[in-house]
């Protein structure tokens, strides 16, 4: 796999090195849109020669022979079949707990926009409060205090 990878390379170089690519690449290189030219002549001019072409296709054929190898190889291997499905097993777990996780999140959500409500509503009354104090101290007013209602004023205090 690895010399016909070589030759594919030694191939592209010889191809965007000769002088046809380079005098047609300067020509282009002088517009303003000139990237995306470039690169289809580049792809042109590879599609263009056989060697390459050869070559690339050779590549591609010893890659699918060296994952087919591979697979086998691997597929033979008791220890390793029992690793990969091992493997995928927790991965599976893990998308699962992660999706568990997600929807345990969402369901929590509208509790928590109630609670910032909540606490929303709570710091508005005591800010009402703070200001109801000090109109009733202008006033010379008692101040109820904290957990006292409307029963804890008796006549003779709201006359006073």
């Amino acid at each position: 796999m690895n010399e016909a990878k070589e030759a594919m390379n030694e191939s592209k170089e010889r191809v965007l090195s000769s002088d046809a690519y380079l005098k047609k690449k300067a020509e282009l290189a002088k517009e303003s849109d000139s990237g995306p030219k470039i690169a289809k002549m580049r792809d042109t001019f590879l599609e263009q020669d056989d060697e390459y072409m050869s070559a690339m296709d050779k590549h591609k054929a010893a890659a699918i022979v060296f994952k087919r190898v591979k697979e086998n190889l691997f597929k033979s291997n008791a220890d390793w079949v029992a690793a990969s499905k091992a493997a995928h097993d927790a991965h599976s777990d893990e998308i699962k707990a992660n999706s568990e996780a997600s929807r345990g999140a969402m369901k929590k959500m509208p509790a928590m926009r109630n609670l910032r409500e909540a606490q929303e509503v709570a710091d508005e009354a005591r800010a009402n409060i703070a200001a109801a104090e000090t109109v009733l101290k202008s006033l010379n007013a008692p101040i109820p205090k904290p957990g006292m209602g409307d029963a804890s004023y008796s006549s003779a205090s709201a006359g006073k």
